[in-house]
């Protein structure tokens, strides 16, 4: 891409897979997939170490890197400090806690979207996409390194 032009990249790193309701109800204990979000977290270190050497390489190559993982722990992890009620089950979809299909028009719907973390087995609700997208262009290290969007852009 670089050799194409690109100067300026925005990366979304992977989401904590393992808390989604769809790994959850899965799960034995019914709680986070460590193993789904260990795999994440190696992908983001991963990617990291990447757009790091490219920047060492190419000095006029410049880089937003968003920590979703952490943003998205934070709010499962301390639901009523973030606004929500709901961490553990999606407000549209199908089976246990709505996470066993996607959202369809014959799925059941929560009476409030806003205080849930996620929209279906695995997507944000549009609530939970705001709050992320304003860290990644408003935020700080360490959600979002080495500068955040808006600092990109300029």
């Amino acid at each position: 891409m670089y050799d194409l032009g690109m100067r300026k990249l925005f990366v979304v790193g992977a989401a904590q897979l393992g808390g989604c309701p769809g790994l959850r109800v899965r799960a034995p204990a019914k709680e986070c997939d460590a193993r789904a979000n260990d795999l994440a977290a190696r992908y983001n270190v991963a990617v990291a170490s990447i757009l790091d050497d490219m920047s060492a390489r190419h000095p006029d190559f410049r880089y937003s890197l968003f920590d979703a993982a952490t943003a998205l722990l934070q709010y499962i992890r301390k639901p009523q400090t973030n606004g929500y009620d709901v961490v553990d089950a999606a407000c549209c979809g199908l089976g246990k806690k709505n996470a066993m299909f996607s959202c369809t028009p014959a799925s059941s719907l929560c009476k409030n979207r806003t205080n849930h973390i996620f929209w279906d087995f695995v997507h944000p609700t549009e609530t939970t996409a705001q709050k992320l997208a304003a860290l990644a262009f408003a935020g700080s290290p360490p959600l979002v390194i080495p500068r955040n969007v808006r600092q990109l852009v300029m």
